[in-house]
C-alpha cells in the first residue's frame, strides 16, 4: 500500500523543525544549565579530607561500593569516629559486617550498627557516644551522610545517607561526608521491600569496608546542581537527539523539495496544454516560487512511447521561451488566415499591429 506524505508535509509547511526542537528540548535544556550557572554561588563547599568505601552485599550477591567523602576540616572530630570505624574499628568493632538496618523511601538509608544490636548499638572511639560537633553542614541535598542519634549529643556508630534533601533535620544532626560515588548503590538499597518496621526484607551487608588515598583534598558543594555530573548525564542524549533531528529535517527538506518541483510541473502542465481547464494568472508566480533557484533551468517531461515500453525524454525550454514560441506560433496563424482572406477582410488586424502586440507581451514576461 502506498503512503501519501503530502498531507502532513503540507501540514508542516512553513514550520520550521530545528525551531520545534529548540523549543521543545534545546530552551528548557538551556533554562536549566542557566539555572545551574546563576545558582552555583549559593552553595557552600566543604573539603574532603578522607574516603572510605563500603562494598555492598545484597542478599548475598555482590553490588558494588558506596564512597564516601568526609569533611575533617568542618568536622574533624566526627570524621575521625567515623574513618576509624571504616578502618582499623574499635575493641575489634568496625562497619565491616553490619547491616542497613532501616530504609525510607525518599529518605534516608540507616546503618553502622557495629554491635548488632538491632539498631540500638551505641560505640565510639569517645565512649559510648559523643556529643554533636556541629551543625554547619546542611541536608541541602541527597547523598549526604550524617550520624543518627536518640537526641542532643547521643552521636555513637551509627549513621545514615538521605535519598532527598531533608532540611528538617539541619540543627539536629551532625553532617559529616558526602557519597561521591555509588549513589545508584544508595538508591538501590532505599526501594529494597520493607517490614512494618523499615527493615529490609532482603539482608543489605557492607561485605567490606576501608579507606581509600586522598592524595590532594578537594571540595564538595552543597549546591544540589551539580553542573559537571549534569553535562555528564546529558551528554550522551543530548547529542543523539542532535543527530536525529538533523537528519529528519535533512529527509523532510528532501521530501518537501521533490513535492515543490511536482507542483511546479504540474502548473507548467496546464500552462502548456490546450484544452486542460482555464489558466490561472499567478501561475508564473507559483512556479517561480515552487522552482526557486531552479527556475530558469531546463524541465523534462517523461512520456511512454504507446507502441512500446521504451521511456523517451522530452525536453522543454524555459517558460519565458515557450511564451515566445506560443506568441510566434500565432503570428504564423495569422499570416496563414490573411492570406486565404485575401488580406483585406473585415476584422482581421493589419500584421504590424498584432506584432507589436506579441513583442509588448514577451516583454512583459
Amino acid at each position: 500500500m502506498k503512503i501519501n506524505l503530502y498531507p502532513f508535509l503540507k501540514y508542516m509547511e512553513g514550520v520550521s523543525v530545528l525551531r520545534m526542537f529548540f523549543m521543545a528540548i534545546i530552551f528548557p535544556t538551556g533554562m536549566v544549565f542557566f539555572t545551574i550557572i546563576t545558582n552555583q554561588h549559593r552553595g557552600t563547599e566543604y573539603r574532603v579530607t578522607h574516603e572510605v568505601y563500603f562494598d555492598i552485599e545484597i542478599g548475598g550477591e555482590a553490588k558494588g561500593q558506596i564512597v564516601i567523602g568526609l569533611f575533617g576540616e568542618t568536622v574533624p572530630e566526627t570524621v575521625q569516629n567515623f574513618y576509624t570505624l571504616a578502618t582499623s574499628g574499635v575493641n575489634g568493632y568496625s562497619y565491616t559486617g553490619t547491616t542497613f538496618h532501616r530504609v525510607i523511601k525518599k529518605f534516608m538509608i540507616q546503618g553502622g550498627d557495629v554491635l548488632q544490636a538491632g539498631g540500638m548499638g551505641r560505640l565510639s572511639i569517645y565512649g559510648e557516644t559523643f556529643p554533636d560537633e556541629n551543625f554547619d553542614v546542611k541536608h541541602a541535598t541527597l547523598g549526604f551522610v550524617a550520624m543518627a542519634n536518640s537526641g542532643p549529643n547521643t552521636n555513637g556508630c551509627q549513621f545514615y545517607i538521605t535519598t532527598a534533601p531533608t532540611p528538617w533535620l539541619d540543627g539536629k544532626h551532625v553532617v559529616f561526608g558526602k557519597v561521591i560515588e555509588g549513589q545508584g548503590n544508595v538508591h538501590l538499597i532505599e526501594h529494597l521491600p520493607t517490614d512494618e518496621n523499615n527493615k529490609p526484607l532482603t539482608e543489605v551487608r557492607i561485605a567490606k569496608s576501608g579507606s581509600r588515598r586522598v592524595r590532594n583534598t578537594y571540595t564538595i558543594s552543597d549546591d544540589p546542581y551539580n553542573m559537571w555530573d549534569w553535562l555528564k548525564t546529558i551528554s550522551f542524549p543530548l547529542s543523539l537527539s542532535f543527530s536525529i533531528i538533523f537528519v529528519f529535517n535533512y529527509f523532510i527538506r528532501q521530501l518537501d523539495k521533490g513535492i515543490e518541483t511536482e507542483e511546479a510541473l504540474s502548473l507548467l502542465k496546464r500552462k502548456l496544454t490546450k484544452g486542460k481547464g482555464p489558466q490561472k494568472p499567478s501561475d508564473d508566480e507559483e512556479i517561480q516560487r515552487l522552482l526557486g533557484d531552479d527556475a530558469g533551468a531546463h524541465v523534462r517531461k517523461r512520456n511512454v512511447d504507446k507502441k512500446g515500453d521504451t521511456e523517451e525524454a522530452t525536453e522543454f525550454e524555459t517558460d519565458e521561451e515557450l511564451l515566445q514560441d506560443e506568441l510566434e506560433k500565432k503570428v504564423n496563424e495569422y499570416k496563414k488566415k490573411k492570406a486565404s482572406l485575401g488580406g483585406n477582410e473585415r476584422g482581421v488586424i493589419p500584421e504590424e499591429t498584432l506584432e507589436s502586440i506579441c513583442k509588448a507581451k514577451t516583454k512583459a514576461q
